[in-house]
């Protein structure tokens, strides 16, 4: 017996779809690690990495929302950022609108995107170990490589594929918080 053209159609996607969940959980993985090798390498715990990252793309932060983002306790979180305000990464200023609230923001600026920053750690400013900044550097060039392979249109296409999986992650996170 022979399956219907469109029935066929049908399980050549699902096995799409199921082998485009399993490489998502494998790089989301991969991702991770990565990250808790990078920040160990840089003498930073992963929480500690995680919260300076969000620093440098958020202005106004507050204990509360790296709490929320790394899932510590307030303790816990307050003992985070006592850390990375002694190691004078992070500074606490009194917010303008409500003096009772505070404001964490990163104590400089690291540069932006370029040869310096793959040299030098954007947090510590010490110069990164040569073996993390032959990952890095690696890892910039093939992801570059593997842009340059996608036309304008593809990359529009997973553009948007991952705009909407931001989208449902975070209203995912929403509803566990």
């Amino acid at each position: 017996m022979q399956i219907p053209n469109k029935e066929a159609n049908n399980i050549k996607k699902i096995f799409k779809i199921n082998n485009l969940f399993f490489l998502l959980q494998q790089e989301n993985i991969l991702e991770n690690r990565i990250k808790h090798k990078i920040a160990r390498v840089s003498g930073f715990n992963a929480n500690e990495n995680i919260c300076l990252e969000y620093l440098l793309d958020n202005d106004k932060v507050s204990a509360g929302d790296l709490a929320k983002l790394t899932d510590l306790t307030t303790g816990a979180i307050t003992a985070l950022i006592d850390r990375l305000e002694k190691g004078g990464f992070i500074v606490r200023v009194a917010d303008k609108n409500d003096r009772r609230k505070i404001i964490l923001k990163l104590k400089s600026r690291p540069p932006k995107l370029s040869e310096e920053l793959s040299r030098v750690n954007p947090f510590t400013g010490r110069e990164m170990p040569q073996e993390l900044r032959s990952v890095v550097e690696d890892f910039g060039k093939n992801f570059n490589l593997i842009l340059e392979q996608y036309n304008e249109e593809q990359l529009a296409v997973l553009t948007s594929f991952f705009e909407n999986l931001v989208h449902i992650q975070k209203k995912a996170v929403e509803k566990l918080s």
